[in-house]
Order: structure tokens, then C-alpha cells, then sequence
């Protein structure tokens, strides 16, 4: 009888740890960052699928980014304009893609391309 007993405590026990544990583990997945994209060019370079789920290089590059900085990614789409807005406003943290727009460069730093050998 008291074997049976003890068994019981311990399973309750064990019951009890791997339900904190499922819950703790939750809990950070729901407090990971997030990394707000805004996407501005559709069609050959992002598409969105049935799901409304973004695709193609440029959304890619930004997964592996927010993967790399332990951040959920979510993108904003809009238009060039609505989405250097919202980057201004701290609505959005990147603009994926490019735009030339003569005056958005002087709000904003451009790299030239590398050549290959480490100048720019």
C-alpha cells in the first residue's frame, strides 16, 4: 500500500514539472522581440501567397536576420511612401528592398555596393 502511494506522489510530481516546463517554455516563446518589416515591392522579388504569407529573397534575408537576432519576424506591407512613414514614426524597425528616391537619401544612409575586393 505505501509503494502504491509513493508511486502516485511521484507521478503526480512529474506530471506537475512537465506542465511547468511546457508552460515556462510558452511563455518565452511569447516573450521573443519582434523584428517589424516593412515590404514594399511586390511581385517578382515578394509575393504572398493564399495564406498571406510572404515570400522570395528579400522577405527570406529578413527571416534569417530576425533568426539571427532572436526575433519574430512580421511584415508590414504598404507602399514606398506608407512604409518610410511608419519607419519615421518606429511603427516599422527595417524596410526590406530599395527604393531610389533622391530625397528619402538624405534621410537615410545607402552603402554602395562592394566591388568584390573590399572597396567601396
Amino acid at each position: 500500500m505505501k509503494r502504491r502511494y509513493a508511486r502516485s506522489i511521484i507521478i503526480v510530481f512529474i506530471s506537475i514539472a512537465c506542465n511547468l516546463s511546457l508552460l515556462l517554455a510558452a511563455a518565452r516563446a511569447e516573450a521573443r522581440p519582434l523584428l517589424r518589416v516593412g515590404i514594399h515591392q511586390f511581385g517578382s522579388d515578394i509575393t504572398e501567397d493564399s495564406s498571406g504569407n510572404f515570400h522570395g529573397m528579400e522577405t527570406d534575408f529578413m527571416q534569417a536576420l530576425g533568426s539571427y537576432a532572436g526575433r519574430e519576424v512580421i511584415f508590414v506591407p504598404g507602399t514606398w511612401e506608407e512604409c518610410q512613414q511608419r519607419l519615421e514614426a518606429g511603427d516599422i524597425d527595417v524596410l526590406a528592398g530599395r527604393h531610389q528616391d533622391t530625397e528619402a537619401s538624405r534621410d537615410h544612409a545607402l552603402l554602395a555596393p562592394d566591388d568584390g575586393q573590399g572597396q567601396r
